[in-house]
């Protein structure tokens, strides 16, 4: 048991870098859908659904798969480290 936990100490402590990326990303994309459905602003209009590029549905989508990502870091997590995570530096 100590073996396998132990190998996966490394990978476990790169969620500590990679949570923080996927919670700004679940923003970004929700400023977004929300900029180009609700506000209309004009400064938006370089950003990928409010260009057309990309629809406000695959937007969603790709916020859902984001949500699910996170989620599935958090559940990896023990509470030690989630503690942690919640103390300010």
């Amino acid at each position: 048991m100590w073996r396998c936990t132990s190998l996966l100490y490394p990978f476990l402590n790169c969620f500590h870098f990679v949570f923080p990326v996927i919670t700004d990303l679940i923003f970004y994309v929700l400023n977004d859908i929300v900029y180009h459905c609700i506000l209309q602003v004009e400064r938006t209009k370089l950003r990928p659904v409010a260009s057309g590029l990309l629809t406000p549905f695959q937007g969603l989508c790709f916020l859902g798969f984001q949500l699910l990502l996170g989620l599935g870091i958090l559940l990896q997590l023990n509470n030690y480290r989630l503690v942690l995570i919640e103390i300010p530096k």
